[in-house]
């Protein structure tokens, strides 16, 4: 009996200890796993989080009615660099270069471009809605001869400025 009872503790033991090694990988394994997922959501230098406009490619909206709008960038982190052109119905054509920035969901930038032969720069921000670009107005003031807006949490984006995502390769050659 002594044999059998000492053989079942013996028995007890093991499963207790293999259990706890099991336990112990297990939360090292959750914390390597937590971890590891903290460090691939951690933004990057220049990244932007939560923002799901692609990185390092060339995106392309427009609007084509009795107005035509096309913007086209490159996001390189939060960075975006590229070239703007409105032709308003019964007004001056004027394109130019777009620089700024993505957070989250929108853009914000400085349009320098040339009109009736002078060159200016004003404020500029997009939001993204879905696979579109909606362009925010508001009132703008001039502050070191660029136009600004007064209050950016006052912009409306209406629905007759939504540029639609197009291929780059379709937009018309200059």
């Amino acid at each position: 009996n002594h044999a059998d009872m000492y053989k079942i503790t013996l028995s007890v033991l093991m499963i207790a200890g293999l259990a706890a090694c099991k336990n112990d990988n297990k939360e090292a394994s959750a914390k390597a796993n937590a971890t590891a997922a903290a460090e691939a959501n951690k933004p990057t230098s220049g990244a932007s989080v939560n923002s799901d406009i692609p990185a390092n490619a060339q995106l392309c909206y427009t609007k084509f009615d009795k107005d035509t709008v096309l913007l086209s960038f490159t996001r390189t982190g939060n960075n975006v660099n590229g070239t703007l052109l409105y032709k308003i119905n019964e007004k001056d054509q004027n394109s130019g270069t777009i620089t700024g920035e993505i957070i989250g969901d929108t853009i914000t930038g400085v349009y320098r471009f040339m009109s009736e032969g002078v060159t200016s720069e004003r404020e500029v921000v997009f939001l993204k809605k879905g696979d579109d670009i909606i362009e925010g107005f508001g009132d703008v003031d001039e502050s070191k001869g660029r136009m600004v807006y007064k209050d950016r949490s006052k912009l409306t984006f209406a629905d007759d400025v939504v540029l639609r995502s197009t291929d780059c390769s379709k937009l018309p050659k200059k």
